[in-house]
């Protein structure tokens, strides 16, 4: 048999506690092993009750049941009994117990938000303080944090804690999921919040592993230790025209109208330059003013292929300078590449971005 059918055989053997009424409603937990038996059968009779709902027919559950344990011939073929179930488990099964866990969550929040201690913000994220730190700092949507967490679902299922492993963990902000960048600038360092994560601001409709379902809120409690503050797009910029300033005063650099400086570092013996929609194919080498590179077919060692009417500005404007043959090497100021936003890759806000450039071919 499958594995989900022999699932269901004991969430059905988990009945039988229900089926028996009194016998177990005085039951006693003496030991650890006493008190996983009873975990077990809440957890099987809770999935039991989520799946059939309404359907659920004792009578005839436990009649297949006592037939299959039994020995007895049952009254459906095993392969029948597998079919019956996948289509049942998947077309009406299934989406109820989506279903339920969604009305369970959103249920969880709503009775979680009236507790005086919760915070909730216009966004649905809710959180409250479990400890006040001494710091004054609080991270930005780019700031890279250190942090302990602890995370569970609303029925308690652990699926992730630093706290378990021992071991702190560092992060850019704009690397998580909303909730986690929107709760963590609440923060300032040394301080300890919980917060209750709504699906949209979580994983969504999806599921995300074995543990997180989808619709499911997410709990964290949180410990932020550090933060290291990423300079503004405006802090870049700065540090951009400086160096763009004192990079035009080497007479090999050329600056144009627009503020794009490139200088030649080879001429080729072609005659023709691409037009601002014509593809052009080359090697490209892309390093931020610290020399950190973000980019590099050299380094994939694969030439790369594109329109001049699909790139930043300073990319069409630059490799219209160029012939087939030719390698330059641009400055292309924030503003003719991406301003103020960060692309992702490493490329902060406000970057100025140097480019060496490969010009091989180019298709009007």
């Amino acid at each position: 048999m499958k594995k989900s059918f022999l699932l269901l055989l004991l969430l059905v053997g988990a009945s039988l506690v229900y089926a028996q009424g009194n016998k177990q409603s005085g039951v006693k937990l003496t030991n650890k092993l006493d008190s996983a038996n009873y975990t077990y059968g809440m957890h099987f009779g809770n999935e039991l009750k989520r799946a059939l709902g309404a359907d659920l027919n004792m009578n005839i559950l436990l009649a297949g049941l006592n037939d299959a344990l039994g020995g007895a011939k049952c009254k459906i073929e095993t392969g029948d009994a597998n079919a019956i179930y996948e289509d049942y488990d998947a077309k009406v099964a299934q989406p109820r117990i989506t279903e339920s866990w969604k009305t369970e969550n959103a249920a969880f929040l709503e009775e979680n938000k009236k507790r005086k201690e919760v915070v909730t913000t216009s966004s649905g994220l809710q959180y409250e303080v479990l400890h006040k730190g001494s710091g004054t700092v609080s991270p930005k949507a780019t700031d890279k944090v250190e942090v302990h967490y602890h995370g569970t679902l609303i029925d308690g299922q652990v699926f992730d804690s630093s706290v378990r492993r021992g071991k702190t963990s560092s992060f850019a902000l704009n690397q998580v999921i909303r909730g986690w960048t929107e709760g963590l600038q609440f923060m300032h360092e040394g301080d300890k919040f919980r917060f209750y994560i709504p699906y949209d601001l979580a994983y969504g409709e999806r599921d995300r592993g074995n543990v997180i379902k989808g619709y499911s809120t997410l709990i964290f409690d949180v410990e932020l230790f550090n933060i290291e503050q990423e300079p503004s797009g405006d802090d870049n910029k700065a540090l951009g025209m400086k160096f763009l300033e004192e990079n035009k005063k080497r007479p090999e650099v050329k600056t144009t109208a627009s503020g794009l400086q490139y200088e030649i570092l080879k001429k080729g013996d072609g005659k023709v330059s691409p037009g601002p929609t014509d593809k052009v194919e080359v090697h490209y080498h892309g390093t931020l003013i610290d020399g950190k590179v973000f980019d590099s077919s050299v380094q994939r060692g694969e030439t790369i292929a594109f329109g001049l009417n699909q790139v930043i500005r300073g990319w069409t404007e630059g490799l219209q300078l160029m012939h087939e043959g030719d390698k330059f090497k641009f400055y292309i100021p924030s503003d003719l590449a991406y301003g103020d936003r960060s692309p992702g890759a490493g490329i902060p806000p406000g970057a100025t971005l140097i480019f060496e450039v490969e010009l091989f071919k180019v298709n009007p």
